[in-house]
């Protein structure tokens, strides 16, 4: 007996795996994360990366009896990009600016219960803005800067030595490599 409708080549299998993935590729759309608060000064926080501009946009839903949050979005700058507050779910928006990406690419969302109750389970569903490039080359980067590889180390530390060597009296001494 024939399927009603055969799978024809592996092009049509793969097809929607591949649209799925392209749209993650472009949006960015994220998983819920799981945090808690437990405790009158319980505070949650969400980290991530933002490397191009576009649309944040932070769903945030939970149980327990705490029944109000506070959510904050927040950069590099002093203070929070975003704020809102209320019963669950709450819907958080910020459009990404280039100068805020030139700033820095470290975001994150926190949470917290202004009425001190201290007691939620919490779902945190993130979409960002991506480019897939520059997340594969940021990915590079770190790999790069937890382990060295990208700056002439040997070359540094036989310099630092050195300088250590002719360097008078007492004293504390290290090498700090900033690139």
């Amino acid at each position: 007996m024939q399927p009603k409708y055969p799978i024809r080549s592996s092009i049509h299998f793969l097809a929607i795996p591949f649209l799925i993935f392209m749209t993650g590729a472009f949006f960015g759309i994220a998983n819920a994360q799981s945090l808690n608060i437990s405790g009158a000064h319980s505070v949650a926080h969400q980290p991530f990366t933002v490397l191009k501009s576009g649309e944040i946009r932070a769903e945030v839903s939970w149980t327990g009896n705490s029944k109000q949050l506070r959510v904050r979005l927040q950069g590099t700058k002093a203070g929070s990009y975003a704020e809102t507050q209320g019963q669950s779910p709450l819907v958080l928006k910020y459009v990404v600016t280039g100068e805020d990406v030139r700033r820095g690419v470290n975001w994150r969302i926190v949470i917290d219960d202004p009425a001190g109750i201290g007691d939620a389970r919490i779902s945190v569903k993130l979409e960002l803005p991506e480019d897939a490039d520059a997340r594969a080359d940021f990915e590079r980067r770190k790999v790069a800067l937890r382990t060295g590889s990208f700056a002439p180390a040997a070359e540094r530390e036989a310099e630092f030595l050195d300088r250590l060597a002719k360097s008078e009296g007492e004293g504390l001494h290290g090498l700090i490599m900033l690139n």
